[in-house]
């Protein structure tokens, strides 16, 4: 059986979701399955061998230009192959990295209404080389916000698509509401052709049948798995207790919620020494954000 999994680099970032779709299809072709990893937008950026295909599809550029220009809907295909190189896409992306969600709003719709919006041609592109050059047994998305590519790949293609559900709501969240509720309409007609979904928790399987709409019992809960090759045994350093986040900095992932629980717990009469370690992305625009939160450790006292 031959597995392509689609996944959406995030221009440049460091992103869960990429670093999630590569460790699983690099487990997978370790074990000898025919897998793909197909790169969407940008190339993708992860923390171990990167196994995704070189060819990146609905590439960021051309999706753009086709967005903002009706001349480029209608280029010649090597031309737009020209503004899908990858180190361009890649070069591109440092400056991507800093665009929001609600500036998003028409291309998210765009891209959403599939071959009826201004990226068909691209469109075209992706569903001939499935056609004609891959043939897959099943198609997971790295997300339904790429579900726009769906009905054409039931219609031509054929083959059941199985829409992954990580992080979703948190872009579509982050979209004016005049954008929100016709792209959840969208996600929820164009999931009408998904065999399936994969939610990476109980909680977020819940939680996402009720925000678009999904059959709960079409939803399967797959816990993601990680890599152990580079990790030690752990260790408590000077027995001290330590939490720990890792995740994007942002005040969607909650860091003001764990800095406020600290904060209380520290203060708490009798509460033990423990410490907090915060890592993770930090994009230019969430600095503010996250000065903030030092700021409330400084003023308690907890800044070392």
């Amino acid at each position: 059986m031959r597995l392509l999994h689609f996944t959406a680099g995030a221009a440049g970032m460091y992103c869960g979701s990429c670093m999630r779709d590569n460790t699983l299809v690099a487990a997978l072709l370790a074990q000898g399955h025919d897998a793909l990893l197909i790169p969407c937008y940008t190339p993708i950026r992860t923390d171990e061998d990167d196994v995704s295909q070189q060819r990146v599809f609905l590439g960021g550029i051309n999706v753009y230009l086709q967005q903002k220009s009706r001349l480029f809907r209608h280029t010649p295909w090597w031309l737009d192959r020209l503004l899908n190189f990858r180190w361009l896409l890649s070069w591109v992306s440092r400056f991507a990295a800093s665009t929001q969600a609600d500036q998003l709003g028409e291309l998210t719709l765009s891209m959403l209404r599939g071959e009826h919006g201004f990226q068909r041609k691209e469109i075209t592109k992706l569903v001939r080389y499935l056609e004609r050059e891959v043939q897959p047994d099943v198609i997971p998305l790295t997300n339904v916000l790429l579900s726009g590519i769906i009905p054409a790949i039931r219609e031509r293609v054929k083959s059941p698509v199985i829409g992954t559900l990580q992080g979703d709501d948190i872009f579509l969240e982050a979209l004016p509401e005049k954008y929100r509720g016709p792209a959840i309409d969208l996600i929820r007609e164009n999931c009408q052709g998904c065999a399936g979904f994969i939610a990476t928790s109980t909680y977020y399987a819940d939680f996402m049948a009720g925000y678009l709409g999904l059959p709960r019992d079409k939803i399967h809960v797959i816990l993601p798995g990680i890599n152990l090759k580079d990790f030690a045994e752990a260790k408590q350093s000077e027995g001290v207790p330590t939490i720990g986040y890792f995740a994007r900095i942002c005040r969607e992932k909650g860091l003001h919620n764990l800095v406020e629980a600290f904060r209380i717990l520290r203060s708490a009469p009798g509460a033990p020494r423990c410490r907090l370690k915060i890592s993770g992305w930090l994009g230019e625009h969430n600095r503010p954000y996250f000065h903030e939160q030092m700021d409330k450790l400084k003023a308690s006292g907890l800044a070392r």
